[in-house]
């Protein structure tokens, strides 16, 4: 079995005798800096093809509201980056052109990584995509714990038939929550602001990178009100939650 104990918005979890949290992070800022040239300390710019003088790939990797567009050889195309050191990505934002390449933008896509530019592992897969006006942000996040170095845009359509125009291209990491254990089963007011978590990072129980134990004094937990309720964690050995 495992509890919930419930504090001012914060709970903490109970199983098999010890209190349980989870630490939740925030994605990184973007992986890539702000590029002028296809290569930098981090690592190198990488497409398929380029439109022309204006449109180069490392356009696409800047601040500066400029475009990559691809040649018009048709699908696939794909952009990416190869990282100098292996690097985590779980997040990637992609931007749509702007000004004649607004219109040029991908529809199908997956989101790969790689060691070697040989083998590829699909990380992300997007159908049917569309974005409303120019230069318009869009976010894709994914489960993903596994270090690559090269990462890629594969685009296998888009709703021209000549080209694609990116205007902006991003990547980011945030890793997976911490599991908090810790050594006893009735917790203090203090405890809760110390260590209670949001009830919606209950969701993360699927996956965590680490463990974290904590050794503390037993002492008696204050007076509130008790809730049951049944949550489904099939995925988990944990098969039901009460809520106390």
């Amino acid at each position: 079995m495992m509890f919930e104990y419930f504090y001012d918005q914060k709970i903490l979890l109970l199983n098999e005798h010890k209190l349980k949290s989870i630490v939740e992070y925030n994605y990184s800022e973007s992986l890539i800096p702000d590029m002028t040239v296809y290569s930098n300390a981090i690592g190198t710019i990488r497409a398929s093809t380029e439109g022309g003088s204006g449109y180069e790939a490392w356009r696409a990797f800047t601040d500066s509201n400029q475009n990559w567009g691809s040649s018009t050889t048709g699908y696939p195309q794909w952009i990416g980056f190869t990282f100098n050191d292996l690097t985590k990505v779980n997040k990637y934002e992609v931007t749509n052109g702007n000004g004649t390449l607004s219109t040029r933008y991908p529809t199908s896509w997956t989101f790969e990584g790689s060691l070697d530019n040989l083998e590829w592992t699909v990380l992300d897969s997007r159908k049917g995509e569309s974005w409303t006006g120019e230069k318009t942000a869009r976010e894709f996040e994914f489960i993903n714990s596994k270090a690559f170095k090269i990462y890629r845009l594969n685009i296998s359509s888009g709703n021209n038939t000549i080209s694609i125009g990116i205007n902006r291209i991003k990547m980011f990491y945030k890793p997976q929550p911490t599991l908090i254990t810790i050594n006893k089963m009735s917790p203090t007011e203090n405890e809760f602001l110390s260590y209670g978590m949001e009830s919606s990072n209950v969701k993360t129980l699927i996956s965590f990178d680490t463990v974290r134990s904590i050794e503390l004094e037993t002492s008696q937990f204050g007076s509130g009100k008790v809730f049951e309720h049944s949550v489904d964690l099939s995925k988990r050995r944990t098969k039901k939650i009460l809520l106390l």
